[in-house]
């Protein structure tokens, strides 16, 4: 049995966008009941399924955000769909953050191929963003603050960067894919891409990445989906089946 897409029963502003999820990726539409009071509901269901949808959610005095609680321990993607736009913003690209440091290459091409998947879905292009500030690039650790270069580092993200689109749109010809590397805050960064895209695919266990995850989950621009990426998240063995799921 295909592996579902699961959304709250409770949550019925959602079940609109679960069921064109689970349309898109052919698979079937699961309805769990309690979701949005207990999200460890979600989460133990996300162990048998493709996708958890759920409707984003403020955090509150002494309560976390239901999305970032739910993705940072879901064994499978989770899509945090927003609150209706008043002012109805034209959607274009699929937007994905991407790290581009040198130990992330296999959490990057898994984020950039789900992102490439959702763009053939959604008939449109990929724009994959990697943003850095003077916190957060990694220097050379013989190297002292004084002695690092920062203008020197932006041909060096461009070619990570690089390295991991041509690999990844040799599988995905016919989706125009785009990259944008910025010296900025990571987490602004998104948001302001994230404004005119229709969907935001990030991953959910890089140490670095946290804050900006927080912040967009805070008020998201778009859809965002949540993807695992971390080599010891229980469902690591499932990323290479992230082309076969989404053709």
């Amino acid at each position: 049995m295909r592996r579902p897409v699961v959304v709250c029963a409770d949550d019925p502003a959602t079940l609109e966008a679960a069921s064109v999820e689970s349309l898109r990726r052919l698979r079937p539409l699961l309805l769990v009941r309690g979701g949005r009071s207990n999200p460890s509901t979600l989460v133990t269901a996300s162990a048998t399924a493709a996708l958890v949808v759920l409707g984003a959610s403020s955090p509150s005095p002494g309560r976390a955000c239901t999305g970032l609680a739910v993705a940072g321990a879901a064994l499978c993607p989770v899509l945090v769909v927003p609150r209706p736009d008043p002012v109805g913003r034209p959607r274009r690209d699929v937007v994905v953050g991407m790290s581009a440091r040198p130990g992330s290459r296999a959490a990057d091409t898994l984020l950039l191929h789900t992102a490439l998947a959702a763009a053939t879905a959604r008939g449109t292009g990929v724009l994959a963003v990697h943003a850095w500030s003077d916190t957060g690039p990694e220097p050379d650790r013989h190297s002292t603050p004084g002695e690092v270069d920062w203008g020197l580092l932006l041909p060096d993200e461009h070619r990570t960067l690089a390295e991991v689109l041509a690999g990844c749109a040799e599988d995905w010809p016919d989706v125009p894919l785009r990259q944008a590397v910025v010296r900025a805050p990571l987490g602004p960064t998104l948001l302001a891409t994230a404004l005119s895209a229709q969907l935001l695919v990030l991953g959910t266990h890089r140490r670095h990445a946290r804050g900006a995850v927080r912040l967009v989950l805070h008020r998201p621009p778009c859809p965002v989906e949540l993807v695992p990426t971390g080599t010891r998240t229980p469902n690591a063995h499932l990323q290479p089946r992230v082309l076969e799921d989404h053709r």
